[in-house]
């Protein structure tokens, strides 16, 4: 049985799961005026249960009498997605959508926000070979048995969310904790302020500025993500750039148009943030993203794993024929007897 509430309700919804347990009456009721403002609101709330298709189909009032009916909520796909807009390259009413959950693994190495342009996410995740998982906006990681260490916001990921405190404070705690956060191009700049440590940030986004995509990005600062990379410019699918970054800032790839950061990343607290304007992971699924920016985002996505491991780097043009001392744990799954 599950309480409907509404963005005052932030901080209440673990004790809105127990008031519909107790018919509406909840042990933590003295506490709501503080959290949410007038108990009337509260009382003024209803419980919905779901039929044996799994429909959501029974409303019950504080008095415990079934209503049948329909709960007034927008068809999630389409809420969660910016206002039926999108980035400018190659999409039309015939293009078809990914199917909802159909590559989730039950470990995941990456999380996908489900919000905005999930679906397109999760099937670039699924292209690129990754275990992930998604998650709800007002779920926090740490509810999860074995947490995963990043968590990819979709292109548009952020619509409806940059002044929820409840999904800001999910976030800050997120990568505070030593976790990583990945995020796409957002419809507009401000809702980059979301990220941790992100009142710094000034951002265009895709309704503030249209860009090209032919060697639309340069290498800023060498970083092993390029690693397979061997010019300085990067095709790749962009709408908006930054203006302010944190202080602490590494700026990795830079417009070509005007010279703004593109692609960085900063330290907040034990974690890491990585911001970009790119939105390779929608236009994977309208029109195929080039395979060198799958490439880079691919390595990325594995460098965000452990962002402060020291990697070592080999220069070839240097020493054609480095030497290079790999630990390896090796176990043996069968039992062999050795010949003498």
């Amino acid at each position: 049985m599950h309480l409907l509430i509404n963005d005052k309700f932030l901080y209440a919804y673990e004790c809105a799961v127990r008031a519909c347990e107790k018919d509406c009456y909840p042990d933590c009721a003295p506490d709501i005026p503080k959290w949410i403002g007038d108990k009337s609101d509260w009382r003024s709330e209803h419980c919905w249960e779901k039929n044996d298709k799994g429909e959501i189909e029974w409303r019950i009032d504080c008095s415990g009498k079934k209503i049948p009916d329909k709960p007034p909520l927008p068809d999630p796909k389409q809420s969660s997605r910016p206002d039926n807009d999108h980035m400018d390259d190659n999409y039309s009413s015939a293009t078809p959508r990914p199917v909802e959950g159909l590559y989730e693994s039950q470990n995941p190495e990456v999380l996908v926000l489900k919000n905005g342009f999930w679906e397109e996410a999760g099937a670039y995740m699924d292209k690129l070979n990754k275990r992930f998982s998604y998650i709800e906006p007002d779920q926090s990681p740490f509810e999860m048995e074995e947490v995963p260490s990043v968590l990819f916001i979709p292109s548009g990921g952020l619509y409806g969310l940059d002044q929820s405190e409840q999904f800001r404070a999910i976030l800050r705690d997120y990568v505070f904790r030593g976790n990583t956060v990945i995020i796409s191009s957002q419809q507009h700049g401000y809702e980059f302020k979301a990220l941790p440590g992100g009142e710094e940030i000034v951002a265009y986004g895709w309704q503030d500025d249209i860009s090209c995509f032919y060697d639309s990005t340069y290498i800023d600062w060498w970083h092993p993500v390029f690693a397979r990379i061997t010019g300085s410019k990067i095709s790749i699918p962009v709408d908006g750039y930054f203006t302010s970054i944190p202080e602490s800032s590494r700026v990795l790839l830079g417009r070509s148009a005007n010279g703004m950061p593109e692609l960085f990343y900063y330290p907040f607290g034990e974690g890491t943030v990585v911001a970009s304007t790119s939105f390779d992971d929608y236009v994977n699924w309208t029109s195929g993203a080039p395979e060198i920016r799958r490439e880079v985002f691919r390595d990325l996505l594995t460098w965000a794993l452990a962002p402060r491991l020291e990697i070592p780097e080999y220069n070839l043009r240097e020493n054609p024929s480095p030497t290079v001392n790999l630990n390896v744990e090796v176990e043996n799954l069968y039992l062999i007897m050795a010949l003498t």
